[in-house]
């Protein structure tokens, strides 16, 4: 053919890296998990040893508060009434997912097998991280509380959408607001508070604000541990915060302990069950089942014969806040800044 069309050069390929690799494969900071992760066996000593099985739940038993109306003198036969306690159910999730690789496809491939396995590996962990993300902001808006003192302070209750209400007034002092309200509610102390992007901001601008400057507004920081989460929102209320005492809610993961300690061979028949650290330093510890099988991957990438290893990623997830036996009581306690 004229002109040299067979000789042309072909489209070069290449690896991106650096942040062109890194910006595809961003993983959302989420501070959400951190919060709940900051004391899962404080909450329950060796609940992953009692929870044997994925099909055994388990329950927290409590001494319950009761109150008694006081006399007004000394009885000769005085007679009291008895104690009480109370339960709190826990319930796993499972998320698990799976990913497969052809053995041979990285023989045709630019991306060697080491290469297509970490990526899938880390898609695997953040698809996993992204369903954690979503049912602990779930998870906060059902349990926060339905019951609460009103009025206190500056923080007006709202009974229909249990949300205490900071007038717009009152902005300047938000957090101080919400503090004394907690502690009108029996929660002194120190507490962290997840806040959309509004109030997480509002906070870095009024802790700032110092002695030296016209208005101090920086007194307010003491005491609080701020976790932004960029989904929460509400359209009735210009900023929103959830209020929680330090230490009173917390996720409990768990894995089988089979691949814990590690069963099965990833050569055999029935392949293998074993764990990993997650990559993004949550803490977390995840479960991976992996086997073998052959297969024709010639139209997707690999040969006539090839071997597809199997592999699913997964870890359960329990979800707890300090029990109260208040009918719909809660130590979550929900603000929203109302606009002007």
């Amino acid at each position: 053919m004229a002109n040299y069309i067979t000789s042309l050069l072909l489209d070069f390929q290449t690896k991106a890296g650096g942040v062109f690799k890194d910006t595809e494969m961003r993983e959302k900071q989420s501070q959400l998990l951190s919060l709940f992760m900051k004391n899962p066996t404080s909450v329950i000593p060796d609940y992953d040893k009692l929870k044997t099985s994925d099909q055994r739940a388990g329950a927290v038993y409590l001494l319950k508060r009761t109150m008694e109306t006081l006399g007004t003198n000394r009885a000769a036969l005085h007679a009291g009434n008895f104690g009480d306690s109370f339960k709190k159910d826990l319930t796993w999730k499972t998320y698990s997912r799976p990913f497969k690789l052809s053995m041979k496809a990285g023989d045709r491939n630019i991306f060697d097998n080491p290469e297509r396995f970490n990526n899938e590996m880390k898609n695997a962990v953040l698809d996993i991280h992204a369903g954690i993300d979503a049912d602990i902001a779930a998870f906060l808006a059902l349990q926060k509380t339905q019951l609460a003192k009103s009025p206190v302070g500056k923080a007006i209750w709202n009974g229909t959408t249990f949300v205490y209400e900071v007038a717009n007034a009152e902005k300047e002092y938000y957090f101080q607001v919400l503090k004394s309200a907690m502690s009108a509610n029996g929660h002194r102390g120190a507490l962290d508070l997840v806040s959309d992007s509004i109030q997480k901001m509002e906070a870095e601008r009024l802790f700032t604000n110092g002695t030296t400057n016209a208005k101090n507004t920086a007194f307010q920081a003491s005491n609080l541990t701020i976790y932004e989460d960029h989904n929460l929102a509400d359209a009735a209320y210009k900023g929103l915060s959830y209020a929680i005492p330090e230490g009173a809610v917390a996720a409990l993961p768990w894995i089988p302990m089979a691949n814990r300690t590690n069963q099965g061979d990833e050569n055999g028949a029935t392949g293998l069950l074993t764990s990993f650290a997650d990559p993004l330093g949550t803490g977390l510890t995840f479960a991976l089942s992996m086997y073998k099988k052959r297969a024709d991957t010639n139209t997707t990438g690999g040969e006539y014969q090839d071997f597809i290893t199997e592999f699913e990623v997964s870890i359960d997830m329990a979800y707890v806040t300090a029990p109260l036996s208040g009918t719909n009581e809660s130590a979550i306690v929900k603000f929203g800044q109302l606009g002007a």
